[in-house]
């Protein structure tokens, strides 16, 4: 197996993963960027895709399944949030009984805080 940072291919080529000028991979893992779409407004979309990908698939996300995304701790991203199509809005930070309020009612929850408290 080829890993993607610092490895060697069969070949002997060295691997350089997200730093390089291109890359080798199976045409099932390569997505074409549209023609208009600027490289540096298509890598976030294309990183927070795979960053969530495999916990979904892994967890079950799907039909059925209520998503939770938590932003922020503060109301400041909420007129954003809604924009990007969210129904509702967590602010954990200003709501202490948020984790009460939402239980059993999301299935999955991808959590964004940047903040090593919840609360």
């Amino acid at each position: 197996m080829t890993q993607t940072y610092n490895s060697r291919y069969k070949d002997g080529s060295k691997s350089y993963g997200g730093y390089a000028n291109y890359a080798r991979v199976l045409s099932q893992f390569v997505f074409k960027i549209p023609d208009g779409l600027p490289s540096e407004a298509a890598a976030p979309i294309l990183c927070a895709g795979a960053t969530v990908y495999s916990p979904f698939k892994h967890f079950g996300a799907g039909p059925g399944k209520t998503v939770g995304i938590i932003v922020s701790r503060t109301g400041s991203k909420k007129a954003d949030a809604a924009k990007l199509g969210a129904t509702d809005f967590i602010a954990t930070g200003e709501d202490e009984k948020w984790s009460s309020k939402w239980s059993k009612t999301i299935d999955l929850i991808v959590c964004r805080v940047s903040s090593a408290s919840m609360l």
